[in-house]
């Protein structure tokens, strides 16, 4: 009797921290877009998809998902994300490796967030965007990258 006065709190304990940690890793995407963009997400985003690591006041979020150019202007409008043009001519045009030109937009971000996050193999019409916040509680930065061609949007969100 008293190894399930200690057995079954331990089990439950347990289950509440693999259901945070699930929770915390496989959040809700529209919640993390709102994070993320500071909008709930427009009219023209679907398909959102996200994954978060670290810590409450130290994390990432990984975002991904298809918008229009009109959705993409509204998100990119409360945060006044500043649009990169020299990123993709002076990364991406040389040699047309994608792989690379991902790893230098994104970083190593992405490859924690599994299979759905690999780099698409082509990018038709690429855009970068970007935003940091230098602020007392540290630095908070959103990098965007939104292909005009496919629609398709990669996002890295980094709270320190």
């Amino acid at each position: 009797m008293k190894l399930l006065r200690i057995v079954i709190p331990a089990m439950l304990a347990i289950g509440i921290l693999c259901a945070a940690v699930i929770w915390w890793h496989h959040p809700n995407p529209v919640t993390e877009f709102e994070e993320v963009f500071g909008i709930t997400p427009p009219a023209g985003v679907t398909n959102i998809q996200a994954y978060r690591r670290g810590m409450p006041n130290d994390h990432w979020v990984l975002l991904q998902f298809s918008a229009n150019r009109e959705a993409i202007g509204k998100a990119i409008a409360y945060r006044k994300l500043e649009f990169q043009p020299h990123v993709v001519s002076d990364a991406l045009l040389p040699d047309h490796d994608v792989a690379k030109f991902w790893r230098l937009v994104l970083g190593a971000y992405p490859e924690y967030g599994g299979a759905t996050w690999k780099p698409p193999k082509q990018l038709v019409a690429p855009e970068v965007y970007k935003w940091r916040s230098d602020d007392q509680e540290g630095i908070t930065s959103i990098v965007l990258l939104w292909d005009g061609g496919t629609g398709r949007a990669y996002v890295v969100f980094v709270n320190d």
